[in-house]
């Protein structure tokens, strides 16, 4: 595939889409080659809704930038002798929040929506600097000037497309966090705005309230581009947790999502930090659910019971296959691990497909072990498969949603990607 960043959130919820019809009565669900019919009609519908056009001015810019964004550093470096480092981390910064754009607006990707909340993200990196830097294409350099508030970029398009300015900015109170044993000022808020020709193309903000230790923290995060919206809200305490999103085009919702989970010490410093120096991610959190809705025609739900006790049950499972307990390398690829590792997800894990908010079940999804076939040898691994309600039959994820069932909507996808590709000369898409 050409293509190898495909977002979950733009294919996976199109192989996963369907229209919904009336679900009262002695509804039947459909079966797989029926929802084959209806994923394709629907997930084209979803691709459709995409218009790299609506979006020329602001990828023209970003990848203008790529051009003139290499000397960026030297224009620090030259005001303040001897911070190669802070020149070099500046424009990475910059750098780094343009490419989150491209990657939001031009492939959904909500994950880099996601990462801009964290204190050590590109927004917030460059948001630490402050100057006024201004790039003449005579000399190819930037200028800098004293700036007491805010971090702005100004360039020229090329034949007169007008004056592009960027800014990044934050305000408020700041409060400290420790990332990686690391303590960092977290502002109330902060963010960053692009405009061409005073015409506003792009408006990213996050807005903190974090009192680790001592109460709740409150994240909200919101990217605007166009007809483009997504926005993000967490919500954490010691015991309670959730998250909320969603994205739309032209006001009409593509994507929401929601998370909720509970636990223990989740806002507690000591706790979280000994977390992450045993590796022992999520152990502090218990049950937890999340939820999706595409289109108004998709309902998806994912629920674990005890996260912590999977990740331990987990780890000991891991550990009498570990080479010091059985005295082989290959102990992971054997039928018997297999069966044992698929039998504790799918105790622990639970994840369904629904066309309505009823969240009648269509499908479901679960762990199987598969046999994996070599000249003289056979090992196993651990797959995903789908079961339909229908008729019970069951299918691998990757064969069921691959190119034999859905290759003209895979296709249609790259040719979207392509589109989004041919505004790009100095970003590698």
């Amino acid at each position: 595939m050409k293509h190898s960043i495909i977002s979950f959130f733009i294919l996976a919820p199109l192989v996963l889409t369907t229209a919904c019809g009336d679900k009262g009565g002695d509804y039947t669900p459909l079966t797989p080659d029926g929802n084959k019919q209806k994923l394709d009609q629907v997930g084209m519908q979803v691709l459709d809704r995409f218009k790299p056009e609506d979006q020329a001015d602001l990828l023209n810019v970003i990848d203008q930038f790529a051009e003139y964004g290499e000397a960026l550093g030297d224009a620090w470096e030259e005001n303040l002798p001897g911070n190669a480092n802070g020149a070099q981390e500046m424009a990475a910064a910059v750098t780094g929040l343009m490419n989150t754009v491209k990657s939001v607006v031009s492939s959904a990707d909500l994950s880099q929506l996601s990462a801009l909340a964290s204190p050590r993200s590109d927004l917030y990196n460059a948001a630490r600097y402050y100057g006024v830097y201004t790039y003449n294409t005579q000399s190819e350099t930037w200028t800098r000037t004293a700036s007491s508030d805010r971090l702005e970029l100004r360039f020229n398009m090329p034949e007169d497309g007008g004056e592009v300015v960027a800014t990044a900015s934050a305000s408020g109170e700041e409060g400290s966090v420790e990332v990686d044993g690391v303590t960092v000022e977290v502002p109330t808020n902060v963010s960053a705005s692009v405009t061409l020709a005073g015409k506003a193309l792009c408006s990213v903000s996050v807005t903190a309230d974090c009192t680790f230790g001592n109460g709740p923290v409150n994240l909200d995060v919101s990217l605007t581009a166009g007809t483009y919206s997504f926005t993000e809200a967490l919500r954490l305490n010691s015991s309670n947790g959730s998250v909320n999103g969603r994205f739309t085009i032209s006001g009409e919702e593509i994507v929401s999502f929601s998370s909720a989970f509970n636990g223990h010490d989740m806002t507690d410093p000591g706790k979280i930090e000994d977390e992450v120096n045993n590796d022992d991610n999520f152990s502090l959190v218990n049950g937890a659910e999340a939820n999706a809705v595409i289109l108004n025609s998709v309902w998806t739900r994912a629920t674990c019971t005890d996260v912590a006790a999977y990740l331990s049950a987990l780890e000991n499972l891991d550990e009498r296959y570990s080479y010091s307990n059985t005295g082989s390398y290959s102990s992971y690829g054997t039928l018997e691990y297999n069966n044992e590792y698929c039998d504790l997800f799918n105790l622990y894990f639970d994840g369904i497909l629904s066309y309505d908010s009823s969240l009648q079940k269509e499908a479901e999804f679960e762990m199987q072990a598969v046999a994996d076939d070599y000249p003289g040898s056979t090992s196993y691994y651990s797959d995903v498969i789908i079961r339909f309600a229908s008729d019970g039959s069951e299918y691998s994820v990757d064969s069921y949603f691959g190119e034999g069932n859905f290759g003209g909507l895979i296709n249609t996808f790259e040719s979207l990607l392509d589109r989004y590709e041919e505004y790009f000369d100095w970003i590698q898409f």
